[in-house]
């Protein structure tokens, strides 16, 4: 049986499970559990009320309306577990779950559902609803087969061998399909645009060599002229000044003797008699 059947909108939606999971289940949440989706339903399970304890495996093509009748049995104080894929990019996860479950164990290694004779391809997961949770959600992983089988060393890998012309046979058919693969690539392609030629490249004439300048003649710089004399002339050329007119004090002669003489005339004593 294919798990294709219990996918999204597949026959089979009613796929059981396995006992060793209803196991576990029943050993930690016990022997009561209640079961409104079995797999032979004989009424609605949406459409009647659920117990105290509830275990819901639904379709796999109506989840979201499943987890919401949990989520309307948490408020009236019943716990569900719920065996749903794990679908974390649906709205029903991020709508339903998230804000209301209060733990999500996601399966390991999956499980394998009754009549199958492989694990589910896709992942699975438990969803706990619990009326007297209120904290964040819980997110823990769980695996139902620890143990795995080994691998038997003494087993042959099987090969094929070709029978009689089966080797040509599978030569004409490998060239008839790239055949085929190479005219469906040619149609699908898109034309091939004209590709323009390069424009051809003008090579300009070979320029003439200049000739070199004549050389200039190089003349040696002229030393300086020295410069004209200064006509002042240097201390020791100066004559002395011309000796000046005055004369210095020791030559100078004694002025003329004044006409008045030192002896003045005493003036004449005027007779005065005696009184």
């Amino acid at each position: 049986m294919s798990y294709r059947g219990i996918m999204w909108s597949g026959d089979n939606q009613f796929a059981q499970t396995p006992p060793l999971v209803w196991e576990k289940l029943h050993a930690e949440f016990g022997e009561d559990l209640f079961d409104p989706c079995p797999p032979n339903p004989t009424e609605d399970g949406l459409a009647i009320d659920w117990k105290e304890r509830n275990y819901v495996n639904p379709p796999y093509d109506n989840c979201a309306k499943w987890m919401q009748k949990a989520v309307q049995e948490k408020q009236k104080g019943n716990m569900t577990v719920c065996l749903v894929p794990a679908r974390t990019n649906t709205n029903w996860f991020h709508e339903w779950i998230v804000p209301h479950a209060a733990e999500l164990r996601f399966i390991q290694n999956g499980i394998k559902f009754v009549g199958y004779k492989r694990k589910s391809p896709f992942a699975v997961m438990l969803v706990m609803f619990r009326p007297e949770y209120t904290g964040e959600l819980k997110v823990t992983t769980v695996n139902y087969y620890p143990e795995r089988a080994p691998y038997p060393k003494n087993r042959k890998k099987r090969t094929l061998k070709p029978k009689g012309n089966a080797p040509k046979v599978r030569k004409v058919v490998k060239e008839v399909v790239d055949d085929i693969v190479k005219a469906v690539e040619v149609e699908n392609s898109p034309p091939e645009e004209p590709v323009a030629p390069p424009p051809e490249a003008t090579v300009a004439p070979p320029e003439e060599p200049i000739a070199p300048s004549p050389a200039s003649p190089v003349t040696s710089p002229e030393p300086p002229a020295s410069p004209p004399a200064s006509p002042i002339a240097s201390p020791e050329t100066i004559a002395p000044p011309p000796a000046s007119p005055i004369a210095s004090p020791e030559t100078v002669a004694p002025p003329p003797a004044s006409p008045i003489t030192e002896s003045v005339a005493s003036p004449p004593v005027s007779p005065v008699s005696p009184v």
